[in-house]
């Protein structure tokens, strides 16, 4: 991984995207044509939650405004540091709106955010069942 990636990481883990991991991405070239690797990025814990309410403090029309504020503050923070991704690289939400979507499940088990449980819950290491899965970069 390169030094760039690392740092947007390191800045995503900052407003509580704080679990990534990568997967093989040669399944996924219906997705993205020529995908070589897929950078699925989680949330665990209460870091997300406390971004998002000091973003719902410093903007409380946000609330009110956004048909899913959550969904909302994730995108906003892709594009905030990723904010035109070119035709080698493709962002998915894991996002009620989201024209696309992918399943997520089997996609965070291939990048090692955990493992399923008996109930069916993906269960990560360090934050147990309280994980989020909420994008991936393909």
């Amino acid at each position: 991984m390169n030094l760039d990636w690392k740092n947007r990481l390191d800045t995503l883990g900052d407003v509580g995207l704080n679990a990534w991991g990568v997967a093989d991405g040669s399944s996924y070239e219906q997705v993205l044509p020529g995908c070589r690797s897929v950078v699925v990025i989680g949330s665990g814990g209460t870091r997300l939650w406390e971004a998002f309410r000091a973003d719902l403090q410093a903007h409380p029309a946000h609330l009110s405004e956004e048909a899913h504020p959550l969904d909302a503050y994730v995108a906003r923070t892709l594009c905030s540091l990723d904010p035109e991704p070119g035709q080698d690289r493709r962002w998915i939400r894991c996002a009620a709106d989201e024209p696309d979507p992918v399943d997520f499940r089997p996609l965070a088990r291939e990048a090692g955010l955990g493992w399923r449980s008996m109930l069916g819950l993906l269960i990560h290491p360090e934050f147990g069942p309280w994980l989020g899965i909420r994008a991936a970069c393909f």
